[in-house]
């Protein structure tokens, strides 16, 4: 059972540019207290960012997303980054550390191909797409 879902940044900005797609749709259901929804500052700084400069309209929903549906959590320190060296592409490997640090059974991002972390580990990497999909087979199954 998915109960932790962190958040990368191109799915909190595709959730907030449009109510219609799989993005917005785990956001809600993180509202809804389906499973916990994480992210971390740097994908926050990041979706500020670039909504900003790109999706001005967006912000005010993406506020209103962080309050509503996520639980904002510290960068991870350095020190751990450097010891999942490998497993992601550097600029995103900061948000696979806190993913795992988070104990998530799913990162959701589009950019799936960008991490590959160990097995071991149990954290899922999913497009918004797969995860809803995930989630409609696990339900169907209660």
């Amino acid at each position: 059972m998915i109960r932790r879902v962190f958040f990368d940044a191109d799915v909190l900005i595709a959730g907030s540019a449009s109510t219609t797609g799989a993005s917005f749709l785990l956001l809600q259901l993180a509202e809804l207290y389906f499973f916990e929804g994480i992210t971390c500052r740097q994908v926050v700084e990041e979706c500020t960012r670039n909504l900003t400069r790109k999706i001005p309209q967006a912000l005010p929903l993406f506020k209103q997303i962080l309050a509503a549906s996520l639980i904002v959590v510290d960068d991870p320190a350095a020190a751990t980054v450097h010891s999942h060296a490998g497993m992601a592409h550097a600029k995103d490997l900061p948000i696979l550390t806190e993913a795992i640090e988070q104990k998530a059974d799913v990162l959701v991002t589009f950019n799936v191909r960008h991490f590959h972390p160990s097995q071991d580990l149990g954290l899922f990497i999913a497009t918004p797409g797969d995860l809803l999909t995930l989630l409609r087979h696990q339900l169907a199954e209660l």
